[in-house]
């Protein structure tokens, strides 16, 4: 049942609600949704015929790339591209490989990363229609893949950049190809922000602007890196200890352990170690003593604003992977299964790099029948209770009104 500007759109919510009237019966509320859900896929025709969705903005407007599967990790010729529901997918960035990141909430501003032949990896930043501008340079960082999905091997953490709806921007600077020079940095709207000490490198900032996430070390000879969440309002860096927390860092490639996405209440995803067993462990965190594990070998990527929604993708041996969704009510979900109903034969929904800010998008890359790897965009509308007749999030007297203003009229 769906309601818009105080006009009722179902007369059979009318016969309910008018039964509950007559007979003062008490009846179950269940949920039903606002709009039916929806899958879309992004198809980029040319020889780039491969795309992989990295940001949604709570509007639905969707960023990502495009690339050849023939060359690894595109080629060095990934394009940034940019959907929104009208318009069919369009190219924001030709130069010699670039990928689009992140999106605010609003869906205004776009950053993404671009490189030159020479692997000088540069931010860059586009707001609405006009030209793209390049906010400042990460460094030049060797075997660096644009446009490729994460995968199971060194690259857990993509090389990243993230926007808050203020403005500020998340990342890190290399100076020099040894990893360890690296270091957190975050963009103002007004220009250069607040660093942090070598070897960090951030990945995330939480939708308010409060929170940075990463990786990082407080040992600058160390290659044993650990998530951390940093508070912008206060200078304080917290380390997250979930198991071991720490691993080993590949050469030039970047750390597989870290926290990738922060909720606007300090609420951290990512990835840790588990020395014991020999794993990479997925978590959700909120504290040292109060955290959650999520399945073995499922590594989450994107946390809605209110933390209620956590998305990402797992690899198990002897099976594609596959994308998923977890919330504290229903636990940890496999989006195929979850929405069965959306997919065709040879669809697949191979993982989740984003979760829209306000809960209702999922964006990320699958598979279909030709054998394609497409971004995705999986809208998944809030439910509302039936007898919330104006939609307001509460069953009141509201709702009555609403039903006897109206009652003996005919539904349009």
């Amino acid at each position: 049942m769906m309601m818009q500007y105080g006009n009722i759109r179902n007369c059979k919510s009318l016969r309910k609600v008018s039964a509950i009237l007559v007979s003062v019966a008490v009846m179950s509320i269940t949920p039903s949704t606002a709009d039916s859900q929806t899958l879309h896929w992004f198809r980029f025709t040319g020889w780039q015929d491969h795309t992989i969705a990295y940001g949604v903005s709570d509007t639905g407007i969707v960023v990502g790339c495009s690339y050849a599967m023939s060359n690894s990790c595109g080629g060095g010729y990934a394009q940034s591209i940019k959907w929104e529901p009208g318009p069919p997918v369009r190219v924001i960035d030709s130069s010699y490989s670039s990928a689009a990141y992140d999106i605010t909430s609003d869906g205004n501003t776009i950053i993404g990363v671009r490189k030159s032949p020479y692997e000088n990896i540069r931010v860059y930043s586009k707001q609405g229609d006009a030209p793209i501008t390049d906010l400042f340079a990460i460094g030049f960082v060797p075997s660096s893949c644009l446009g490729h999905p994460p995968d199971a091997g060194n690259r857990l953490l993509p090389l990243s950049c993230a926007i808050a709806d203020d403005g500020k921007v998340a990342s890190y600077k290399q100076p020099s190809l040894t990893s360890n020079t690296a270091y957190a940095y975050v963009h103002l709207p007004t220009g250069p922000g607040p660093t942090l000490s070598p070897p960090t490198r951030a990945f995330g900032i939480s939708p308010n602007g409060r929170w940075v996430v990463g990786a990082g070390s407080t040992n600058p000879n160390a290659i044993n890196y650990r998530p951390f969440r940093w508070d912008l309002q206060t200078g304080q860096v917290d380390w997250i200890q979930v198991l071991d927390a720490g691993d080993w860092m590949f050469p030039g490639s970047g750390p597989r352990v870290g926290a990738v996405a922060v909720s606007d209440d300090g609420v951290v995803v990512g990835i840790t170690y588990d020395s014991q067993r020999q794993k990479y462990v997925g978590f959700i965190w909120r504290s040292d003593d109060d955290y959650t594990l999520l399945p073995d070998n499922a590594f989450p990527f994107s946390i809605s604003r209110d933390g209620s929604m956590v998305v990402g993708v797992v690899y198990e041996n002897n099976r594609p992977p596959y994308a998923f969704v977890w919330t504290p009510q229903r636990g940890f979900r496999d989006l195929n299964q979850l929405y069965s109903d959306l997919l065709r034969p040879g669809d697949r929904l191979l993982g989740a790099t984003r979760v829209s800010r306000n809960g209702r998008y999922i964006v990320g890359w699958g598979t279909r029948s030709d054998g394609r790897q497409y971004g995705f965009r999986l809208d998944i509308p809030p439910h509302r209770c039936a007898a919330d007749i104006n939609a307001d999030g509460n069953v009141d007297d509201s709702d009555l009104l609403e039903v006897l203003s109206q009652f003996g009229s005919r539904c349009p």
